[in-house]
């Protein structure tokens, strides 16, 4: 679920963003963002002093303040930037409006995105916080899906999916029925990102959004329609295929009814069926569960 740098450019703060040579670049993974204006400034480039400046998988963003006055200094930092491992790398327009031939001959050949943007209408300072923030979303995104992967995987009654459990849900409800969304559209990683964030913001106090495999996973109170539910969060049942769980009221099926709705959405996305119950899965409910990817070790007993 890492962001790419192609997934950074539907930020608010990259809205004004154009490409301007490597393309190639466009799916690098973007770990970090970093502001680069002065560690330039040295007499020789490539010195002890700036080397290994950046942490690989960086977007950089930068004024090229260091070369103002002498343009011939950009093509020597890049390939540092290169040499460090960057992803992407993006200019405001305060110093250059347009780079080297060089420059951009040197970019598209290494495949590092790089982009101008519009000096009046972003501080630099803007740019790094907009993407750290996204950068850090990510990365509990990524926290939430595995923890939401490991309650298929871990033993029944194991500590282990207990403290999970406990991680996720604090305690589990007194009753709750359970749904699986999965996107019929491929989103981005971005895209997606912002679509749990608005349904988890939207969600009632009882409710719970978490994500897992580019799908919401959803604990409700009560038994519900899924029409019901898109109608409340603002989507169209269209556009996802659903897997519903049975309702309980005992704690000791949380794990299975969660289990239940992930292994119906994922048979409806794999047969083409938009809304499953688990209670209409058939056979499949023994042998879903056992064959799938997903890795559940449950049996037709534990339901």
């Amino acid at each position: 679920m890492a962001l790419l740098v192609r997934d950074m450019l539907s930020l608010p703060v990259a809205q004004t963003f154009r490409l301007v040579a490597g393309e190639g670049g466009l799916n690098n993974q973007v770990r970090y963002v970093n502001l680069l204006d002065f560690e330039y400034d040295m007499a020789e480039l490539g010195t002890k002093g700036s080397k290994g400046m950046f942490n690989a998988q960086s977007f950089i963003v930068t004024s090229l303040q260091f070369a103002k006055h002498d343009f011939n200094r950009i093509l020597p930092a890049f390939q540092q930037l290169k040499r460090d491992g960057v992803s992407a790398i993006a200019v405001k327009e305060v110093y250059f409006q347009t780079l080297p031939a060089k420059v951009v001959q040197f970019a598209n050949e290494n495949n590092i995105a790089v982009f101008l943007f519009a000096s009046e209408k972003n501080y630099l300072e803007d740019v790094v916080v907009g993407m750290a923030i996204a950068l850090d979303e990510s990365e509990n995104f990524l926290a939430l899906s595995e923890k939401v992967g490991q309650l298929l995987t871990l033993e029944e009654n194991s500590t282990q999916l207990f403290r999970v459990v406990h991680d996720l849900f604090g305690k589990i409800p007194d009753c709750y029925f359970c749904m699986y969304m999965i996107p019929i559209r491929i989103m981005s990683s971005y895209e997606y990102q912002f679509f749990i964030q608005t349904m988890r913001r939207r969600a009632e106090k009882d409710t719970i959004v978490l994500p897992h495999e580019y799908g919401g996973l959803l604990v409700l109170p009560k038994q519900t329609t899924s029409a019901s539910v898109c109608s409340f969060f603002g989507l169209s049942p269209k556009e996802y295929t659903i897997g519903i769980s049975r309702q309980s009221s005992t704690a000791e099926k949380f794990i299975h009814r969660i289990r239940e709705c992930i292994f119906a959405g994922h048979h409806g996305a794999l047969h083409g069926i938009r809304e499953i119950n688990f209670d209409e899965m058939g056979i499949y409910q023994i042998l879903e569960p056992t064959w799938a990817v997903i890795g559940s070790r449950a049996t037709a007993a534990a339901f």
